[in-house]
């Protein structure tokens, strides 16, 4: 019943092993996979591809940094070549055209059926953290 879930991104900025260890032996038990890649060409078959910008707010002091590490991880066509014909999109915006996205390839989720899905993905980002923020100070 679970997933295969394979995170690319240059090794520096992997999840702190101790976590990754933890969550693989959760999948375990579920029949799910975890891997991390450098390997840009993990996307091959992939279901789903879910991309994030490389500066997040309050990060810019690391913009140059991280550009030059993420460089060579642009979602772009010859990527989402190898993905399955049916492959679904997502992120949760805004997006950085032409460094996480091909600026083609945003475009093309634009005007795509999974334009739906990154507006529904924003609309749930926005709204989950007010019920935890309740329950937090509550």
């Amino acid at each position: 019943m679970g997933l295969d879930f394979v995170a690319c991104a240059p090794k520096a900025y992997w999840p702190d092993p101790a976590l990754v260890e933890k969550c693989k032996e959760f999948a375990e038990r579920s029949g799910a996979s975890i891997t991390l890649s450098e390997d840009t060409n993990a996307v091959a078959g992939a279901d789903v591809i879910y991309t994030d910008v490389w500066v997040s707010m309050g990060m810019e002091r690391e913009a140059e940094q991280r550009r030059r590490d993420f460089t060579g991880f642009t979602l772009d066509a010859a990527r989402m070549a190898l993905a399955k014909p049916d492959c679904m999109v997502q992120h949760p915006l805004p997006a950085h055209r032409g460094e996480e996205i091909a600026p083609e390839e945003a475009n093309d989720i634009v005007q795509d059926l999974t334009y739906v899905a990154i507006l529904q993905e924003y609309d749930h980002d926005v709204s989950i953290p007010e019920p935890a923020n309740e329950s937090l100070t509550a």
